[in-house]
């Protein structure tokens, strides 16, 4: 009479685990499909987590999958994926450029410009103007400028003619 007593000591093996990778902000990541093989086990459960992870220009999306046979050898695979800001912030809100009347001219709390972006979600939007002219001969150019944390920017001028059609009183 013989024994023979086999031991599973070989850990599955994930397959279809995507390469890492570095894609705009904003865009999807791709699905994955992943399967495991082994040496014994047939029936596997494969688990998945994700985390995302910000920085300073971006943020890294990281899957892990983690798979375990029947005796407990374990498997662990992961991709990451980074993304990137290389996107101008796009101002909203803008007002048309134009005339106005002497009485009504706009200053830079007239308006209120906003700026998004596919990977800030917070920019502040600068506002400068300067004056050509005086009085109601005066020709006012606003400029506003919004620039995200990887340093991508946005800016748009904006001219108001300032007329006196108001007859005096």
């Amino acid at each position: 009479t013989r024994t023979f007593t086999t031991q599973d000591t070989v850990a599955p093996i994930l397959h279809g685990i995507p390469a890492n990778s570095t894609d705009e902000c904003g865009n999807e990541v791709p699905e994955a499909v992943v399967f495991a093989t082994d040496n014994c086990d047939t029936d596997m459960v494969i688990g998945l987590s994700a985390v995302t992870i910000q920085n300073d220009c971006g943020y890294s999306f990281v899957r892990t999958w983690t798979v375990s046979d029947d005796c407990g050898n374990t498997t662990t695979g992961s991709q990451t994926t980074t993304f990137i800001d290389t996107t101008d912030p796009v101002l909203n809100n803008l007002p048309q450029s134009g005339g106005v009347e002497c009485g009504s001219i706009p200053t830079e709390n007239s308006f209120n410009v906003i700026a998004t972006d596919n990977c800030d979600s917070s920019i502040d939007v600068n506002v400068s103007f300067s004056d050509a002219g005086s009085g109601c001969n005066m020709t006012r150019t606003f400029t506003w400028t919004a620039t995200d944390a990887c340093g991508n920017s946005a800016s748009a001028t904006r001219v108001f003619n300032v007329y006196d059609n108001t007859a005096p009183v």
